[in-house]
């Protein structure tokens, strides 16, 4: 499987929409910004860990994602993501306090 990248849109710092792309896509979902002439448009590219992106449905993959899709997307793969183990119960002693017999 080739990278997933995500690239993140933002409009005068608001969310406009995440773009994922395999290696081919990733020129042209960084270069429409460009066609749509705004100044203010930001870009974050960053590229998904082969097993998450192997988690992401494919209707997800290759289309501008609003705020609503891309809340679903985090959803899903924070879902199968590992739980942590719990921390280890640590008794410990308070100064000036009594201990039980």
């Amino acid at each position: 499987m080739s990278p997933i990248h995500r690239v993140r849109y933002q409009v005068g710092g608001r969310f406009e929409g995440v773009i994922l792309v395999d290696d081919d896509g990733l020129g042209a979902a960084m270069g429409w910004p460009i066609l749509k002439l705004d100044r203010d448009w930001t870009l974050q590219v960053d590229t998904i860990a082969d097993e998450e992106a192997a988690a992401i449905p494919a209707k997800f993959i290759g289309r501008m994602l609003d705020e609503d899709e891309a809340a679903e997307l985090d959803r899903l793969l924070m879902a199968r993501m590992p739980k942590k183990k719990p921390a280890p119960f640590v008794r410990r002693s308070v100064p000036g306090a009594r201990r039980r017999a």
